[in-house]
């Protein structure tokens, strides 16, 4: 019999159906967390309209909020979409593959699953893969599925979901269907439409989102939060390191404690840091922005757009300058031809050890995360040939034209390179201006094309080449030292011949010196050596006014004849001693 000491209370819930079950809330407790607001769970009471017995509990609804009920961990919360929708499911499958590859070939349990499967791949748009390692308690990688085929059991996912280096055979793992919402552990809350709650504490919300990992957080549309204490928000991020946060569009945090912002960023080691637009952060503790840059180097930073940190804590930063080039090849080829003639500058550009990429795709619309471009290996001026590393197309091309992108880069272990397509290459060197080259360890270059290629050199102006080490030179278009001649007194190997350097010529079949300085002192000038001042001690230098001033004219003290007789002796003499003139006949009359 029903306890009449206890008030009645009706609730109304929702069936899959559209019709409504009344319940009989029995418990003034109850009631009363209906009047205050505050969910209670399994308070739906089944009443039997009988004997008045409570029967049991319909699906853990929240007594005043029937559209939100528990899920299916302790308690988590399932919120927005809650019918239940045959299109819902979450299926079993192995998968093998290669190391890094997002195609693999999949087994199911039956036949029946398999079917299943690709039934469902083309009736629901928002579909995705959760891969959990063997014996582990937590979530690998999650993806979205691009393909599935059922004839040649194939599925072909968005992302890579085993690592460049770890090969899969037989691998378990989830495919869900979320056309409504999921929550599969203790303490998730999924909510909105299609969205899906893996591991304890994981929080979904907005559309086709997934919290996999234990304490994540996706928001959003189809975004991923994968590993532990990670946050995705946005559209399509994916935040799949520990304590890793992506944000923005098509952003991926993709190792521990990384943090992806912007259009199609990529945080991908340890601790970087990538925004701005299609920027790639790859190595550990490095940070890219701008558009199109990349930072590969541990600790390296690159900026601006296109610019490449590739050496430990180095730093690019600038733009990009490209050359067009139009090719012939035949189709697959890694080899091309090129008819164009080009300007010695323009070859010396490409001759330097930039990273070149090349592709088809304009300056405006290139995508460094998306566009399709090759590496260029090899530049044969002599054959006119470009050689890449991947094809730049799977049919014959004649006359195509493609970009030749050379950017600014620093590879050298603390590097800086920033300007326009500046390289530095050398440990600590430091290149500038535009098309600047500082291969020398601890060198500068700064101007334009010049080169500092001797260890702790110096060049600056327009096309200046400081070879050898600790030489710096300045002007335009010299003539580069060598260490064939080393004058330095160490007699240290690196050593040329000269210390300093002005250039004065004015292209590359003209160079030219103006003035240099030897390591033993001795200077000299292309031109005529004027000072300013009269001297006053012994070493210094006189002017020919000077001497013209303090030499006493001795005409017509001295008959021309008894002068010749007392000063050619000594000017014999002095020949004789220091000059290689013909000492004999000075002096003779004819």
């Amino acid at each position: 019999m029903p306890n009449t000491m206890k008030e009645l209370s009706i609730l109304n819930v929702p069936k899959s159906d559209g019709t409504l079950q009344e319940y009989e809330i029995v418990d003034s407790a109850l009631r009363q967390s209906v009047e205050n607001n505050k969910p209670n769970w399994n308070a739906a009471e089944i009443i039997d309209s009988e004997s008045g017995e409570v029967t049991g509990y319909e699906d853990g609804y929240i007594l005043n909020k029937p559209s939100i009920k528990a899920g299916e961990g302790e308690n988590s919360i399932v919120e927005g979409m809650i019918e239940d929708n045959d299109n819902s499911k979450v299926y079993t499958i192995y998968l093998t593959g290669e190391a890094g590859a997002t195609t693999f070939t999949y087994t199911t349990e039956d036949e029946t699953t398999k079917n299943e499967i690709a039934e469902k791949a083309s009736a629901i748009p928002s579909i995705g893969i959760v891969y959990s390692p063997t014996g582990s308690n937590s979530i690998y990688r999650t993806s979205r599925i691009s393909k599935i085929d059922s004839e040649n059991s194939t599925i072909t996912l968005k992302n890579i979901i085993n690592t460049k280096t770890k090969a899969v055979k037989n691998q378990q793992a989830f495919i869900y269907y979320n056309s409504k919402n999921i929550t599969i552990s203790p303490y998730c809350h999924a909510e909105g439409k299609g969205t899906f709650a893996y591991l304890s504490g994981a929080h979904a919300e907005g559309a086709y989102t997934a919290a996999a990992g234990s304490f994540t957080h996706a928001e959003g549309y189809a975004t991923t939060a994968i590993t532990q204490y990670s946050h995705a928000e946005g559209n399509k991020t994916r935040a799949s390191g520990l304590g890793a946060h992506a944000e923005g569009s098509l952003t991926t945090a993709d190792s521990g404690y990384t943090h992806a912002e912007g259009y199609y960023t990529k945080a991908l080691d340890q601790s970087c840091h990538s925004e701005g637009h299609n920027t790639n952060a790859s190595k550990a503790a490095s940070h890219a922005e701008g558009r199109n840059t990349s930072a590969s180097g541990s600790c390296s930073h690159a900026e601006g757009t296109f610019a490449l940190a590739s050496g430990f804590a180095s730093h690019a930063e600038g733009n990009v300058g490209y050359i067009l080039m139009k090719l012939t090849g035949e189709p697959n080829a890694t080899t091309y031809n090129f008819a164009e003639s080009y300007a010695s500058n323009t070859i010396l550009l490409l001759k330097m050890a930039h990273t070149k990429i090349i592709s088809n795709t304009a300056y405006n619309d290139f995508q460094l995360n998306s566009s399709s471009y090759s590496t260029i290996t090899n530049i044969d001026f002599d054959n006119s040939t470009i050689t890449v590393d991947t094809t730049l197309s799977d049919t014959a091309i004649s006359d195509a034209q493609y970009y030749i992108y050379i950017r600014t880069e620093a590879n050298g272990i603390a590097s800086h390179a920033e300007g326009l397509s500046s390289l530095a290459s050398g440990e600590g060197s430091h290149a500038e201006g535009r098309q600047t080259l500082a291969s020398g360890t601890y060198s500068h270059a700064n101007g334009y094309l010049t080169t500092a290629s001797g260890n702790y050199s110096h060049a600056s102006g327009e096309l200046t080449t400081a070879a050898t080490k600790a030489q710096t030179v300045i002007g335009t278009y010299n003539i580069p030292d060598d260490t064939t001649t080393n004058l330095h007194p160490s007699q240290y190997s690196g050593f040329g011949k000269y210390a300093f350097i002005v250039g004065n010529g004015y292209d590359t079949g003209g160079t030219s010196n103006a003035h240099t300085l030897d390591w033993q002192g001795n200077g000299w000038y292309a031109g005529k050596l004027t000072v300013g001042s009269a001297p006053t001690n012994n070493m210094d230098v006189a002017t020919k006014q000077y001497v013209d001033n303090h030499t006493p004219d001795l005409s017509g003290y001295v008959a021309t004849a008894d002068l010749e007789t007392l000063v050619t002796p000594l000017i014999q003499a002095a020949l004789a001693e220091y000059g290689d003139g013909d000492t004999a006949t000075y002096g003779a009359t004819s």
